[in-house]
This record gives structure tokens, C-alpha cells and sequence, in this order.
């Protein structure tokens, strides 16, 4: 039998109730690791992919590869992934992008160094239709000197040096050559090219762009980014301006969706330019959603203590495009993390958004409107077509929470599946808000060490990824497994049938 009971040791259990006839969810402190319910009938099955580890929906642990950041498996069954540097923070060596298959490297790409080029957080494997081969898009990082933020006009009372996030991409046909590590890169696009101040009317940036733009309708600027906003709980240009922690690629659209939990806000932009198109005017942003005063200056925009304005987003995670023939398709997800909402105790929620018009063009959010929920989510975008936080249980349930991390996936049958990174808790929801699947992941940062119990003090994480039963490059492997007997059970018994 599965463990239900829940080990009570120091403190209490919250217990959140949805409708008639659904599941309930767990807020924990000390808890068995696991699948916690599994309801069969409204569930998707497939396989779960946490870390390198690859799980069946009962939680039985079938083959385990190397851990690689971002890690995706690909239809051929290779791992696409970042590899990072020993050490911690910007101490750590360089980190690099590669391709395995099983333990064998592939592919690879080394940054050339941490100040130029800083690899995190994301990675994505496209088919470039011009060039008619894979190539890889990557989240890179680099140094701006102080000389250069004060020239482009950052904020006399916080100057200094910093740091601004990039998008690149490598083309994965060309060797790295390693007297010319960057001769690979084919295309370019940076944040510190679009930013906007209203400090210095001669600011300007290295290729002669003014920076300064219009003080008295800074919505003028909406293509660029106020150089001297200020992100979560830091003031101005700082040394982790962007933060991007999530990159999506619409190949219809030819368009790249970043998520930057620093500047809680999501940016669409052109992919189909030159590097050196990108650089300009032409390359600034398409769309931006989520936190409307960083370009109107406007009061009703902001959020404070009284309430959270307009602004929808605070740290998000991992917004990205709802995929061709899923429920929503065209539409975008992103796990809204919380983590800096004034006005309410921290809790997260998962928003889908349509930010469109009726003929497929983007609506800025302010045009679209909001409306006051008069509940956790506060004043809500008209945008949003579908949310879900532990608020359904209740609306003082804070149950579902991460700082940091966190994705959703929408899954073939309409269902999201939902990771808290923090504290390992991933929940799979059908449309209309019934919990079909809830799982405690037993890993920890720690690599290679699994947890039977979820202890305070011990960093659980979970960021879930659910393939179906037939996914080309991971059927093969598992079905290897399964018949030479490599199978075995983790943290969680199998028997997770019915409600708990």
C-alpha cells in the first residue's frame, strides 16, 4: 500500500479541499516522497522525465541518464542540455551546451568565457528553415562595463558596472573552432542594444544608438527597456539585470518568447532578422506582457501595498507557446512564481495568455483591460484565459508555492502539469481544476541523492517533464529497460490508485 499517512513530526498539516468528487492537495512539512494520487481516468499517461531520471506514472524509477540543465529528450533520443561549469556562481568554470547520446558527447559547444559569454538557465534545439538544419538557441550573459552604462545613461545615483542577458544561436553543423570559439554563432540578439533611460539626453550606446528616450510618453518606448527600472528588489542596472530564465521558439511565427524573472516580464522578439538588423531599431521588442510600468510610468500600473496594479507577473518562470495541436495552441503558459507580490503572502499561479486579436496581432495588455478578481490573484489581465493556484482550494491557501524555478506543460488531453521547483511538489490538473496526478519528488540539489521522506531543511526540487508512451527517441530506451529488468522502485510505493 502506498504511504498514505503523513509523519507529523514538528508541525501542522494544511489540507485544501476542491470540489465534490476531486482530489485533495497537500501542503507538507514532513511527507512521504512519491506519487501521492494518480487517478487513472483523468489523467495523461506517459513518462516523467525529473532531472535525468525517467519515471513511469507510478513513480518507478525505469533508466537514469546524466543530468544535463534544461535537458530535453529529442525525437532521435539524444539529450540536448547544458552542461555547467565546477563551482558556484560566476566562480564556476565555463559551461557548454552538448548533445549525448547515453554517455557518449556528440556535440558540443564551450563558451569562451564567463564574462563574455555566461551560459544559464535555458536552451532550445530548433530546425532553422533557412538554413534547412538544427541549430541551437541559448541564453548567454555578458559584462557591461561601468564606462558603458554611464554613457548610455544610467542612473547618476546607482552607476556602476553590470550585466545583460542574450540570445544566441549556434549552428550545430559547424565545429567550434578553438582559436575562434564564436565561429559558430550565426545569430545574435542582445538586451543591452535595446535599452531606453530618461536620465541623460546624450546617452548612446557603443554603435552611436541614443538611449535617451520621450520622459513625457515613455509608452513611446515600448520597444526597448528602461535601463534604470528597477527589478526585484534591486535598484537600477545591476549585475543580474534580466535574469532570463526561459527561452520558447514559434517557427510559424519565426518568433522567440524570453521570460526574465528579474524585470517580471515576458519579451516576443524577431527572429527572421540579420544579427545586424537585431542590433537596431528593426530589433526591438515585438511584444512585452506582465509588468506594464516598466514602459508607462503609469500609477494605476504599479504595484504597491495597496494591491498589485496591473502588473500580472512577479518573477515568473518559463513562459512559453502552448504547442501545435494542444489545447490552447497559439497561447502562452507561465508559472507566475509570486515571489515579490507586496500586498499578498507569497503564492504562485499558472496563467495561460491570449494575447492576440481575432486576426492573430498582438494586443497590448493596458488595451486589453482587466478585471478585479477580488481574490489572490488581485487585479487580473482580460488576457488570461485560464489560471490555477491552491487558492481553488481556498483563497487563503498558499500551498503551492516556489520563489524560484517552476514550469507547466500543457499535455495532449488538456490537462497542465505543474512543478514547484521548490520543494519538489508537481500536481497535474485537468481543465476544470481536478487534481489527476500529485507527486513529491525525492530529489534533492544534491546530485544523486533521493529522499524517502521530505525533510525540513533538505532542498527538494522538481522540474517535470511528461512524454507520451510513444515519444520516438524514448520509447526504445524504455522498452531496453523494461526487458532486461533494469526497472526498479524509488521513494513511493506503486499502489496509488483512487483518491487518497
Amino acid at each position: 500500500m502506498m504511504k498514505k499517512m503523513i509523519f507529523c513530526v514538528l508541525a501542522s498539516v494544511i489540507i485544501g479541499f476542491m470540489s465534490a468528487g476531486s482530489a485533495f492537495a497537500v501542503h507538507i512539512i514532513y511527507a512521504p516522497t512519491g506519487v501521492m494520487h494518480w487517478d487513472k481516468d483523468l489523467a495523461y499517461n506517459g513518462y516523467n522525465m525529473v532531472g535525468g531520471n525517467v519515471l513511469d506514472m507510478a513513480g518507478n524509477l525505469i533508466f537514469t541518464s546524466e543530468t544535463l540543465g534544461a535537458g530535453v529528450i529529442t525525437r532521435e533520443g539524444t539529450q540536448v542540455g547544458l552542461q555547467m561549469g565546477k563551482g558556484k556562481g560566476r566562480n564556476r568554470g565555463v559551461g557548454s551546451l552538448v548533445e549525448r547520446d547515453g554517455g557518449k558527447t556528440i556535440w558540443q559547444w564551450v563558451a569562451p568565457s564567463n564574462d563574455t559569454h555566461y551560459l544559464h538557465h535555458d536552451q532550445q534545439r530548433i530546425w532553422n528553415k533557412k538554413l534547412k538544419r538544427n541549430t541551437v538557441l541559448a541564453v548567454s550573459r555578458h559584462n557591461i562595463s561601468e564606462e558603458e552604462a554611464v554613457a548610455a545613461g544610467s542612473d547618476p545615483d546607482n552607476p556602476g558596472r553590470g550585466s545583460a542577458d542574450a540570445i544566441i544561436e549556434i549552428d550545430m553543423s559547424i565545429p567550434q573552432d578553438p582559436d575562434n570559439p564564436t565561429n559558430n554563432i550565426i545569430w545574435k540578439w542582445r538586451f543591452w542594444d535595446h535599452v531606453v533611460q530618461y536620465y541623460k539626453k546624450d546617452g548612446n550606446l557603443p554603435g552611436g544608438r541614443s538611449t535617451y528616450g520621450n520622459p513625457i510618453r515613455p509608452e513611446d518606448d515600448y520597444g526597448r527597456l528602461d535601463l534604470n527600472v528597477n527589478t526585484n528588489q534591486k535598484t537600477g542596472f545591476n549585475n543580474d539585470w534580466n535574469h532570463v530564465n526561459g527561452i520558447d521558439y514559434n517557427a510559424e511565427r519565426d518568433e522567440i518568447l524570453i521570460s526574465c524573472r528579474e524585470n517580471s516580464e515576458s519579451f516576443v522578439i524577431d527572429h527572421s532578422l540579420t544579427t545586424e538588423e537585431a542590433a537596431g531599431p528593426k530589433g526591438d521588442f515585438v511584444y512585452r506582457w506582465g509588468n506594464p510600468y516598466n514602459y508607462t510610468k503609469a500609477e494605476e500600473d504599479q504595484a504597491t501595498l495597496r494591491g498589485n496594479g496591473h502588473q500580472q507577473t512577479f518573477g515568473q518562470h518559463n513562459t512559453h507557446w502552448i504547442g501545435e495541436g494542444f489545447p490552447g495552441e497559439g497561447e502562452w503558459l507561465t508559472f507566475e512564481n509570486g515571489s515579490y507580490r507586496p500586498q499578498f503572502t507569497a503564492h504562485s499561479a499558472i496563467y495561460q495568455i491570449n494575447p492576440y486579436d481575432k486576426n492573430g496581432n498582438y494586443i497590448r495588455e493596458n488595451d486589453a483591460g482587466y478585471t478585479d478578481s477580488r481574490g489572490s490573484y488581485g487585479i487580473m489581465s482580460n488576457q488570461i484565459t485560464w489560471a490555477w493556484s491552491a487558492s481553488e482550494f481556498d483563497k487563503f491557501n498558499n500551498g503551492f508555492y516556489s520563489s524560484h524555478g517552476s514550469n507547466a506543460q500543457r499535455l495532449p488531453n488538456g490537462n497542465t502539469l505543474i512543478s514547484a521547483s521548490e520543494g519538489g511538489h508537481v500536481i497535474e490538473v485537468t481543465m476544470d481544476k481536478k487534481v489527476a496526478w500529485e507527486y513529491v519528488s525525492p530529489v534533492t540539489r544534491e546530485r544523486g541523492v533521493w529522499l524517502d521522506v521530505l525533510i525540513p531543511g533538505v532542498e527538494n526540487r522538481a522540474s517535470v517533464r511528461r512524454y507520451p508512451l510513444d515519444h520516438p527517441g524514448l520509447s526504445k530506451r524504455v522498452k531496453e529497460a523494461l526487458q532486461t529488468g533494469e526497472i526498479k522502485p524509488v521513494a513511493g510505493d506503486a499502489d496509488v490508485g483512487g483518491n487518497y
